[in-house]
């Protein structure tokens, strides 16, 4: 009862400062709380992506029969790990679903201009991995090209924390 009389209060702590709070102030405190969330690493990739160039991104799946639904092998995978020069690469696809989960970040379709970047891309030993591991018994192994930018979400959080207003 006392945590239901605790909830309770808090939301109506909510309530009350939404009716005192403008706009500016609610945008600065939902701002804070999305920074909050984030490690070092996901600001430099924000960082990276926040010239407006997309990012060359690939998905690997599995499809045991052209029926079936593909299972992912390996989701987010991207090359702005490195141009954002993140201290643990191998954690980039979990902060780029971090960041997609925040609404940071969006993929869209396959960035014609990335082209090396894709090909950088196919030759990673963890893709390689991927395709070989999902074209075990006789599976077939579909790579899906994509691309990484900032949301509009993203675009409006940088360029407010970041004084580029």
């Amino acid at each position: 009862m006392q945590l239901n009389a605790a909830l309770h209060t808090k939301m109506t702590r909510l309530l009350d400062r939404s009716l005192e709070q403008s706009t500016c102030e609610t945008r600065l405190e939902l701002y804070s709380r999305i920074v909050d969330q984030l490690v070092a690493d996901e600001a430099r990739i924000l960082r990276a992506l926040s010239d407006g160039t997309p990012s060359p991104l690939i998905n690997v799946y599995s499809q045991s029969r052209w029926w079936s639904l593909p299972r992912a092998v390996l989701t987010n995978t991207c090359l702005v790990g490195h141009t954002a020069g993140v201290t643990l690469p191998t954690m980039v696809p979990t902060y780029v679903a971090n960041l997609l989960q925040l609404g940071l970040v969006e993929i869209g379709p396959r960035a014609v201009e990335s082209e090396p970047g894709y090909e950088v891309l196919m030759a990673e030993p963890n893709v390689q991995r991927a395709i070989a591991d999902a074209q075990e018994a006789r599976h077939s192994a579909r790579v899906e090209r994509l691309s990484l930018r900032l949301s509009g979400l993203g675009r409006e959080l940088w360029a407010t924390t970041m004084g580029e207003r």
